[in-house]
């Protein structure tokens, strides 16, 4: 497993993560929050659908469905006293102003934008994770569409390309949860002494 998508940092550079070939960048903010903002965003997205009558007519009902996400806003400033801005979604996070507060960020090779997939909160020594750990961590060497395929075009039968997919799928899943524990365990600590140094 670990030969054929190796993950971790790279050896000699806490901010380097390795996911298969894949290699993505560790990027950070830290410091002493200053302002704490806390706020839900309510999305309302209309439905329809259509119902049959007993006598054989139709109508059409109209109504909508609500998501609420939590949002929580920090504001850091750093040891050269410049002031940064972390926002996280559907996270209770623990923080409070006056405490040191770390935010942990992955970005993938060649994109400008990324995911916190962890914060640390020095004072409390708790450490959170966000919902992106999941993706970052989650290599798929194939696309599952593109093996079903590719199985279904052999002289297999069916039922043996249907075992051989579902038995990727769940190694895809296991090795996915092995890296989040992992990154939990192992790796985010080395990023918490990293930093810190």
């Amino acid at each position: 497993f670990w030969t054929l998508a190796p993950f971790g940092l790279a050896a000699g550079n806490p901010f380097l993560l390795r996911v298969g070939g894949r290699r993505s960048t560790i990027d950070f903010r830290v410091g002493v929050v200053t302002n704490v903002q806390r706020w839900s965003e309510v999305e309302t997205t209309p439905t329809r659908r259509t119902e049959w009558l007993p006598n054989g007519g139709t109508v059409t009902v109209h109504g909508s469905y609500s998501s609420s996400t939590n949002k929580t806003q920090i504001m850091l400033r750093d040891a050269s006293g410049k002031v940064h801005e972390v926002t996280l979604w559907k996270l209770d996070v623990a923080v409070a102003v006056g405490q040191v507060f770390l935010a942990v960020a992955v970005f993938r090779r060649g994109k400008k934008s990324g995911y916190y997939v962890m914060v640390h909160n020095y004072d409390l020594g708790r450490t959170q994770y966000l919902d992106a750990l999941v993706g970052i961590t989650n290599l798929r060497e194939w696309p599952g569409f593109c093996l079903a395929a590719a199985l279904l075009c052999t002289n297999l039968p069916w039922w043996m390309a249907l075992a051989a997919f579902l038995t990727y799928e769940l190694f895809v899943l296991t090795a996915s949860k092995i890296r989040v524990r992992h990154f939990k365990k192992n790796l985010s600590q080395r990023i918490i002494a990293a930093v810190s140094k």
